[in-house]
């Protein structure tokens, strides 16, 4: 089914243009798929799912019903997309990765290998987000924020403005973290932190 110039309603399917889908896909149904998508083999995608135009999607993956994948998305292999996901802009997901319920990923969005994020999580902005790294419900991660290495962040975070975090950090739930900090290496930044404004370097130890 790949090549074709025309439109194609396959039961409650509807294919926009050129499309190249790989071998054992199962699609559900009210899916509305744009020109130039690439689906890879053994995907599953659930009811009333949205693909833009020129998405590329890797083979193995899971896609939840109500998921919105927006223009020029890229999804690794081995992805699991949750129910009412809205992925849109400049976003690629490596793979391995866990995108809980109604997560919201908008923005030059870079996701690395094995990450998690968990349900009702917003990232936004200029982001990238490396492997292994957990991220719990409810967080919002906006501006220019890079998150890598062993990194586990607890539900009801706000991370937001020039933040750099790396290297087996956890940062505890109810924390807001905003405004050219450096968090790096063996730290722990317990519940219920605040530290909006100013520079903030945490190398090593414990805060909260």
């Amino acid at each position: 089914m790949g090549g074709e110039p025309t439109s194609f309603l396959f039961g409650y399917v509807v294919v926009r243009g050129e499309l190249v889908v790989g071998g054992g896909v199962v699609v559900g149904g009210r899916v509305v798929v744009g020109s130039g998508v690439v689906v890879g083999g053994g995907v599953v995608v659930g009811d009333d799912v949205v693909v833009g135009r020129d998405v590329v999607v890797g083979g193995d993956v899971v896609v939840g019903g109500g998921v919105v994948l927006g223009g020029d998305v890229v999804v690794g292999g081995d992805v699991v997309v949750g129910g009412s996901v809205v992925v849109g802009g400049d976003v690629v997901v490596g793979d391995d990765v866990v995108v809980s319920g109604g997560v919201v990923v908008g923005g030059d969005v870079v996701v690395g290998g094995g990450v998690v994020f968990g349900g009702g999580v917003v990232v936004g902005g200029d982001i990238v987000v490396g492997g292994d790294v957990v991220v719990g419900g409810d967080v919002v991660v906006d501006g220019s924020v890079v998150v890598v290495g062993d990194v586990v962040v607890g539900g009801s975070v706000v991370v937001g403005g020039d933040v750099v975090v790396g290297g087996d950090v956890v940062v505890g739930g109810g924390v807001v973290v905003g405004g050219d900090v450096v968090v790096g290496g063996d730290v722990v930044i317990g519940g219920g932190v605040v530290n909006k404004s100013g520079t903030c370097q945490l190398r090593k130890g414990t805060c909260g």
